[in-house]
């Protein structure tokens, strides 16, 4: 399947290269220099498609990244456009020898790896959250359970798929009954899938589902999934979009479900405000173990609502209060604002902005453009130049626009003299 993949991406670069094309590009190719492994580790990121308006974003970490990582930014890229999931960062890890690194004891060296010096790279180069989940496939899937077995905390959520257990390197099912035994009140959330696969990936598995049936506690959220018409290699593509659906079911409020019809201040006093929102994500919350907040798809209604009624009072007032995660439709907003040239009230949306979230370059850029437009120059400049240092800090492809505004006004400014 790798190899498959690998030439067909291949092929696509020629043909693109022949017609003068630019080819498609999925995310970034990063060589880390590993004292854990001490020679290079590749990866590959790609970013949500929210990522240049300042929030921070959960992580997917999927293993053998050489043949899934495009496939999971696909599938992940995908549900989150159609609300179906958060929208994430996904790092694809890659493996020199993986049957040496995704098995004991190699295993545990990844792990020191991905603790160690993957995810500080990421706290410091990427606006991430704290919300983070491992995915693997085969002896990717039995690396996902050993480090659920040997540090189940260090992620908040696993995908393990078709997972190879009882065999030498890989997790024991007696090993996984004393884990459970040891730690009844953990909270986890863990998601098992397999193929149509036989023999023994097939009484393992069975073996493990029938130990998690019998482990009751309200603190293990699992389930499982068989999906009979894939094969080992393929079950991947089914697993992964299905563990991730698992993982987020329930995200829209029910009473919500149908937000395209949900559209007038009558029908916000109906619902009764947004107190009712507020009080079902926090319920999600402690179910999830983990506060999401509201989903931008639910918070922007009530924005678009008050902003079309012009109720711009009590927009204000509904962002000040409940605003502090959502700084793609802040952007959106300061946008709609800056377009009809009421700089006001784009500047105090701004203000809000910058003070939840001082990172916000696309904030400081519009700021920029206000006071570009105030012929105040100096406080332009100042802005562009906060906006590129965030953008080159935090891989913000809009750096370039940003630099393009910062040369025009210095330009001006140099015409000027």
């Amino acid at each position: 399947m790798y190899k498959s993949l690998a030439i067909l991406l291949l092929f696509n670069l020629n043909w693109a290269n022949s017609q003068n094309l630019e080819p498609l590009i999925t995310g970034e190719n990063i060589t880390l220099n590993s004292s854990v492994f001490e020679s290079e580790k590749n990866i590959f990121i790609s970013l949500p498609e929210s990522y240049e308006y300042g929030q921070q974003f959960p992580v997917l970490y999927v293993l053998d990244g050489q043949g899934l990582f495009i496939l999971t930014h696909a599938i992940s890229q995908t549900l989150a456009a159609t609300h179906n999931i958060e929208e994430f960062i996904v790092v694809g890890i890659n493996h020199q020898n993986r049957y040496l690194e995704l098995r004991a004891p190699g295993a545990k060296k990844l792990q020191q790896f991905i603790d160690t010096e993957l995810k500080p790279f990421m706290q410091s180069n990427y606006l991430i959250s704290d919300y983070s989940l491992l995915a693997g496939h085969s002896l990717g899937g039995s690396m996902v359970l050993d480090q659920w077995l040997t540090k189940p905390t260090a992620f908040n959520a696993y995908i393990a798929v078709s997972p190879v257990l009882n065999r030498e390197g890989t997790p024991q099912i007696k090993t996984i009954a004393r884990f459970l035994n040891q730690n009844p009140t953990l909270q986890t959330n863990l998601f098992l899938a397999k193929g149509n696969e036989q023999g023994n990936y097939k009484s393992t598995i069975k073996a493990l589902t029938d130990l998690l049936k019998s482990h009751s506690s309200k603190h293990l959220n699992w389930s499982f999934q068989e999906f009979e018409k894939y094969s080992h290699g393929a079950v991947v593509v089914p697993a992964i979009t299905e563990g991730l659906v698992d993982l987020f079911q329930d995200r829209i409020m029910p009473a919500l479900a149908d937000l395209s019809s949900f559209n007038s201040i009558e029908h916000i006093e109906t619902l009764g405000g947004f107190e009712p929102v507020e009080k079902y994500y926090q319920k999600y919350a402690k179910l999830k173990g983990h506060d999401f907040g509201v989903p931008d798809i639910v918070y922007s209604r009530f924005v678009w609502i008050y902003f079309g009624a012009e109720q711009h009072d009590k927009l204000f007032d509904f962002i000040k209060k409940y605003g502090d995660k959502h700084a793609t439709i802040h952007y959106y907003l300061i946008q709609a604002y800056f377009n009809k040239k009421d700089f006001k009230r784009a500047r105090q949306l701004i203000d809000i902005e910058l003070k939840n979230n001082s990172n916000n370059a696309q904030a400081w850029h519009t700021l920029g453009q206000i006071y570009e437009d105030e012929n105040n120059t100096t406080e332009a400049i100042q802005s562009y130049k906060n906006a590129i240092k965030l953008a080159k800090n935090n891989h913000l492809k809009s750096v370039s626009i940003f630099t393009e505004s910062l040369n025009q006004v210095e330009k001006q400014l140099k015409n000027k003299k």
